[in-house]
């Protein structure tokens, strides 16, 4: 299932949302980067969060309370065959001193999505807001409910509302919300429904509504309204809701109630039934708000096309607090009535009095208008206690639309405009492109995983993998390579020989481009790597080898780079830190030097990745690889909040773990919250696990991981795969073709998809030619299309078998994976059959001029040249037998004036190994 779908995921949304969001791609994020369900469930109620992708939610759903900051900065959280508790969040706020922000998110259901009540209110984005003051902005929600709970509100956005502040500005209801309780029902008015807000309930010190917009459908046997159901107060005075503003608000749905009782109806283009005491205190603005949509209702009395009931109640005197101004219904109002089909209100229903309050004309309501052909049965604007009548506003022609528009901008500045056809509406509301005839575009899941449309998919890479033209400062010998500065910019002119002790550059952070030459290490000291940390650093197309070849284990000294006090870290080109590394090939017997201690990580390339986004392209490691922790790549995966993508890389090596995990390309990933791909990599290295560590042909072990936004896709392991460790439990010592162990339960949403094992998988407990152990797996993991050769060994991942490769896998893979294999006597990964990639140990050729630092080489290459140099030309072989190697190498007769040395290496089938050297 890639069910996480991070920045990368790519759909035709609302065109309402696309327009809507005000996010800046340079907006720096604030908080922490959410990239999966599993992220999201964890995130901390009070924290300061931002989403960097698209999630998709599975299953079983419940999030008790949020009162922090989130922003989805424009990304789409998907709901599939879910099981919604009261809502995304069950409630928002929860405290008098909450201040809860959610901004710039869109909601989308795809399929099957049920809702059940929390906090007595059922709302896509929340059941409830209970306490505090919460801001809800630029939050665009499809979505299509049905709710049978009885007493329970329901809103497009919010269910039940109290005891809080609550602002929405800006937001988008589409698709429908049904309350299916008929006239069983034990309290009907408690099942009210709104595109924003279901209802409101005891003291809420202020309901604001502005600029949204309702496309959903709306059904109800109850109060319903397009922004807003039903206010419920508890009782008069201090129990009642002092603020309740809906304005610059566009109604475009349908508003159907069903409830038959003629004064405790309401169905409304904006809203269903609100309640006010007429308080001094008291703030009720329906103010500059528009409706198209069709307002129904079972009951001639009681629907309007801005508010279906307004009723005041307890006041004496004029209600001056309310402002009914500047709102327009292009809506037909009807009943399905058929002795009166045409009933209902074009502005308000019924408004009415109660209790010894009245109504008497004042100015604050002005400037309401609705087409002609509408009833004015009654225009009353003054009335006594305990009376009812409509308030209709004032038809108008098309032939007035001019006068009234300009009327109405006199009034409201700039505030109207003319749509299409012809119609008034809110300028900033046909600027933004919200207009009737939207269509709401909406994936398919398929579509949402496999990326289509113009941002990446999640199977291929998003970091820059490009190799840059060489700039900045040349490197000819190792006094300069030395003397690199840690955001430096470097290239290599010709090949370098380091010896001695090495000074590794601490958290590298430049360039240092190889320009296809190589370094030889010949007898150097080294602290964790050629650096002994990277902090974003960039190498590009370099080679890194030893004179003595990859079996000589102690002919260079890895000293590790320490971590903390608890870990330890070698790599050839870094013994930790995080960076870019593209083209980079090494050949050097890593770590059995090395004392390290069961929590030390050796990787061929870097022994830990920590914090930053890193990307390792086109990178080979040749040599062996010995460690607690051992990867042919990386040692240990720890980066948190970052993304890590490894693609179309290769390990030969041999790797060895002394007391932990080992992985053909890393050893373990054990990281809290990350973005990990591990795409078309291939493992051709015998992996073993001496102790009771996991081992894989790529993952040894993956666990403790909070994210699940992680892919391993298309990768294939050839190598043998060993571990024989029996004293501890069933868990421990398990080896695996793909990946020995897996924590399911970590993993939600995890993808392990398109990966072959061709490798012998040996082992006494739990070897499996995919898969070894799996823990806690849960169903939104997705594993497909992975095949195993024939054997004994069983080829599983977690409950879901792997499929033994035969004469139809090669078709079912590209159709797909789009032609990303290659056929042969194996099935092969189609990149690395156009490179000519085999098990064939590879080889690293070079050519090393030493000379005065003062002069000219007898090539004429200066040691401190300008220009980049073209890499350098493979040397051929001069003789058939290998020659014993000595510490500094052999003898040749090269070199006019001090020691001139030129040594070549080409190892490989048919190729020899001639080390010459002459000191004058």
């Amino acid at each position: 299932m890639k069910r996480v779908l991070s920045a990368l995921l790519t759909v035709a949304m609302l065109l309402t949302m696309l327009v809507s969001l005000s996010v800046s791609a340079d907006e720096a994020p604030e908080g922490v980067a959410i990239r999966s369900v599993t992220a999201f469930k964890r995130m901390d109620p009070e924290g300061i969060y931002y989403l960097a992708n698209d999630i998709v939610i599975h299953g079983s759903w419940r999030f008790d309370v949020f009162r922090g900051t989130l922003d989805g900065r424009g990304h789409t959280i998907y709901l599939d065959h879910a099981a919604m508790e009261g809502g995304l969040f069950a409630k928002v706020g929860g405290t008098t001193t909450a201040v809860t922000v959610i901004k710039n998110l869109n909601i989308v259901q795809l399929d099957e999505v049920t809702y059940t009540a929390a906090n007595e209110g059922i709302g896509v984005l929340a059941a409830s807001a209970d306490l505090g003051n919460t801001t809800i902005e630029n939050v665009c929600v499809y979505a299509n409910v049905v709710s049978n709970a009885d007493l329970v509100p329901l809103g497009g956005l919010i269910g039940d509302v109290r005891y809080c502040a609550l602002k929405l500005y800006r937001c988008v209801f589409s698709g429908s919300l049904t309350h299916a309780v008929g006239a069983e029902s034990k309290d009907p008015h408690k099942n009210s429904v709104g595109g924003m807000v279901g209802k409101t309930w005891s003291t809420v010190s202020g309901l604001v509504i502005t600029e949204c917009v309702n496309y959903g459908t709306l059904t109800a046997y109850s109060r319903v309204g397009g922004m807003f159901g039903y206010d419920y107060p508890k009782g008069k005075g201090t129990d009642s809701i002092w603020k309740l503003n809906i304005e610059r608000c566009v109604n475009y749905g349908t508003i159907q109630s069903t409830f038959t009782h003629a004064t405790d109806n309401g169905a409304g283009g904006m809203l269903g039934h609100h309640i006010t005491y007429g308080y001094e205190n008291e703030d009720f603005a329906l103010n500059n708000n528009i409706n198209f949509g069709m307002i129904l209702s079972s009951n001639k009395a009681t629907l309007g096309g801005i508010a279906g009931h307004v009723q005041i109640s307890g006041a004496v005197g004029d209600a001056t607090h309310m402002k009914i101004s500047g709102n327009i219904n292009h809506g037909e109002v009807k009943t399905d009535d058929a002795s009166s089909p045409a009933s209902g209100s074009p502005m308000i229903g019924l408004y009415r009095t109660t209790t010894g309050g009245s109504i008497t004309e004042n100015s604050t309501r002005i400037h309401n208008y609705h087409d002609d052909g509408l009833s004015d049965a009654e225009t009353s604007e003054s009335i006594g206690q305990s009376a009812q009548t409509k308030f209709t506003g004032k038809s108008y022609t098309s032939a007035e639309n001019d006068t009234i528009l300009t009327t109405l901008n006199a009034a409201y500045p700039d505030t109207y405009t003319l749509t299409t056809d012809g119609k008034i509406t809110l300028k900033w509301a046909e600027d933004a492109g919200y207009t009737a005839s939207f269509k709401m575009q909406i994936p398919t899941l398929q579509e949402i995983e496999s990326g289509s449309g113009s941002e990446a998919a999640p199977m291929t890479l998003t970091l820059d993998h490009t190799i840059p033209a060489p700039t900045g400062t040349a490197i000819s010998n190792a006094t300069e390579l030395a003397a690199m500065e840690a955001n430096g910019v470097y290239y290599l002119t010709q090949d370098i020989e380091v010896s001695d002790s090495f000074p590794s550059i601490s958290d590298f952070a430049g360039v240092l481009h190889g320009n296809g030459h190589t370094i030889v290490f010949n007898g150097a000291e080294l602290r964790g790597g050629l650096f002994k940390s990277l902090a974003g650093g960039k190498i590009y197309d370099l080679k890194i080898t030893e004179a003595r070849g990859k079996d000589a284990i102690d002919d260079n000294f890895f000293r590790a780079a320490q971590l903390n006090e608890n870990v330890l870290c070698v790599g050839v080109v870094a013994g930790y830190g995080y960076g870019t590394l593209v083209n980079v090939t090494v050949d050097c017997a890593v770590g059995g030097s090395l004392k390290l201690a069961t929590n030390g990580y050796v990787g061929g390339l870097i022994g830990a990745l920590t914090n930053g986004d890193t990307i390792l392209y086109g990178c080979k490691n040749i040599g062996r690889v010995v460690g607690g922790y051992a990867g042919g790549l990386i040692g240990v995966l720890t980066n948190n909040d970052e993304k890590v993508e490894i693609s179309q890389c290769v390990n030969w090596g041999d790797v060895t773990s002394s007391s932990g995990a080992a992985g053909g390309l890393i050893a373990i990933h054990n990281a809290a919250v990350m973005r990990l791909l591990i795409l078309e990599n291939i493992n051709y290295g015998a992996v073993t696990a001496t102790d009771f560590g996991y081992c894989g042909g790529i993952f040894g072990s993956q666990k403790n991981l909070w994210d699940g936004s992680t892919y391993i896709l298309r990768n294939i392991n050839y190598g043998t795969v060993t571990n024989n460790y029996l004293t501890y439990g069933t868990q421990n010592g398990c080896p695996g073709g793909i990946v020995g162990y897996f924590s399911g339960n970590d993993f939600d949403g995890a993808v392990i998809s398109g990966n072959l094992n061709y490798g012998e998988v040996i082992g006494n407990k739990n070897p499996n030619q995919l898969v070894a152990y799996t823990e806690k797996v849960v169903a939104t993991m997705k594993a497909e299309n992975n095949y195993a050769s024939a054997g004994d060994v069983p080829a599983t991942v977690g409950s879901i078998a792997g499929v033994e490769i035969d004469a139809n896998t090669l078709a079912t893979l590209n159709a797909a994976y789009e032609n990303a294999f290659a056929a042969g006597d194996q099935i092969a990964l189609k990149w690395a059959a156009d490179a000519n990639v085999s098990e064939v140990t590879p080889t690293i050729s070079y050519t090393l001029v030493k000379q005065n630092e003062n002069n000219d080489g007898e090539n004429g290459e200066s040691g401190n040249t300008n220009q980049p140099a073209q890499p350098a030309q493979t040397a051929q072989p001069t003789q058939t037998e290998e020659t014993p190697a000595k510490k500094k190498g052999c003898g040749s007769v090269l070199g006019v004036g001090g020691m001139v040395a030129v040594l070549v290496l080409t190892l490989g089938t048919g190729l020899t190994v001639c080390i010459r050297r002459k000191e004058s």
